[in-house]
């Protein structure tokens, strides 16, 4: 038993070792560029959900968020401070080509 506690310890310090140095390395572009495979988009999916889910946990939500008045009094704090990265509807983003360059 002892023997096999071993192997299953040596085999994931390997596997870990292996991962941090390929991860290290630069070897995987992660570039938006490059389609990513069924494994990392699914890593990031997760981890972009779990990281939201935790992070809304005790935000409280309006209940007027239709209220126009609402929706108008936020176009000038998102157009000052936000869409210099995210953009703008019917205003395109040049700085967005210069985060991948070829």
């Amino acid at each position: 038993m002892k023997k096999v506690i071993v192997t299953v310890i040596l085999t994931l310090v390997v596997l870990f070792f292996g991962f941090y140095i390929y991860i290290s390395s630069g070897a995987y572009d992660i570039s938006q560029l490059a389609p990513h495979n069924k494994l990392t988009k699914s890593i990031i999916q997760i981890t972009t959900h779990n990281s939201i889910e935790k992070r809304l946990k005790g935000i409280i939500v309006p209940n007027d968020l239709k209220d126009s008045t609402k929706i108008m009094s936020g176009f000038k704090p998102y157009t000052e401070m936000c869409s210099g990265c995210h953009g703008a509807p019917g205003e395109p983003n040049d700085m967005v080509k210069g985060w991948y360059p070829k």
